[in-house]
């Protein structure tokens, strides 16, 4: 709303020196019905919203500028009960359970009893793509929100009119990305990444943390 405020030229200036900006947050917000006893003890909503900062020496202002956001949800409890509350709500969050449900190792059970995170959705706007520091952000939020525990997501690309061939090379591509991320479980058959405890990669370690 703020770059309504702005002319054209001016507007364009301030994007150049706004993309150019290291100064990158992450805020995230845990939702949670207050009013559900069940919803709230198989459930946390975590969203975060990723922002840049300008300071504007001139005129003494500071304009924050939505660069992105990150959608998770930390589960709890027991499969059975996540499954009928994911079916209600969310196709995507019901098929990642359904994968959980199917999986053997002693990890699921004990990760449930502490909770685990399966990562819904990490979008860049179009504008910041290849300027924001994404691997930093998503570990800062992932570090705020299960420190070490089961993590895991869909590298799925965002749903477009696209041929099988090119999502299967950009979900190949996002899988390298999430492995740099630690990620490195990998169920080709239903395109599920996971690591039964999360830990931030050793190059990323003393960087996670955005300033």
């Amino acid at each position: 709303m703020a770059m309504a405020h702005f002319s054209k030229k001016s507007s364009q200036q301030r994007q150049l020196y706004s993309t150019d900006m290291e100064d990158f947050h992450v805020e995230i917000c845990s939702t949670i019905n207050i009013n559900g006893l069940e919803e709230r003890s198989l459930v946390h909503e975590l969203r975060a919203t990723i922002f840049g900062r300008n300071y504007d020496e001139a005129c003494e202002n500071e304009t924050r500028l939505l660069v992105g956001e990150i959608v998770g949800y930390k589960l709890f409890n027991h499969v059975g009960g996540l499954l009928i509350y994911a079916d209600e709500v969310d196709q995507d969050l019901s098929l990642a359970i359904s994968w959980l449900q199917e999986q053997k190792f002693e990890n699921v059970e004990f990760a449930l009893r502490k909770g685990c995170l399966y990562l819904s959705k990490v979008e860049i706007r179009p504008s910041w793509q290849s300027k924001v520091p994404v691997l930093k952000t998503v570990a800062t939020y992932l570090q705020h929100t299960i420190m070490e525990g089961l993590v895991f997501c869909r590298p799925m690309p965002f749903p477009k009119p696209e041929s099988q061939k090119e999502v299967d090379l950009k979900s190949f591509r996002l899988r390298q990305y999430w492995s740099k991320l630690g990620l490195n479980s990998y169920d080709s058959e239903h395109n599920i990444l996971w690591e039964p405890e999360w830990s931030c990669p050793d190059w990323l370690l003393g960087q996670r943390q955005l300033s």
